[in-house]
């Protein structure tokens, strides 16, 4: 249960289930993870989880994503999925 949105998430995006991962918010959900990502650099929003690929790098829920891609640049930030749940 503690990954349960990065698994949801997983399961639109599979080609990410070998990389880091995690969950944020987005001004708007429809744009590429890549976007997301890059847009997120500078970002004080929070991740709301993380893979446990992910929290090898350190990385923890509640964490603010610039931080987190600081310490794992390659990490993949996807929007949360809601119509999934």
């Amino acid at each position: 249960m503690d990954c349960f949105f990065t698994n949801v998430a997983l399961r639109k995006f599979p080609q990410y289930r070998d990389k880091p991962v995690a969950i944020g918010h987005s001004s708007t959900d429809k744009s590429s993870p890549q976007e997301f990502a890059s847009r997120s650099k500078n970002s004080s929003s929070e991740l709301s989880t993380c893979n446990y690929i992910a929290r090898k790098f350190g990385l923890r829920k509640g964490m603010f994503l610039g931080d987190a891609i600081q310490l794992c640049p390659d990490l993949v930030v996807l929007p949360y999925d809601f119509e999934s749940f």
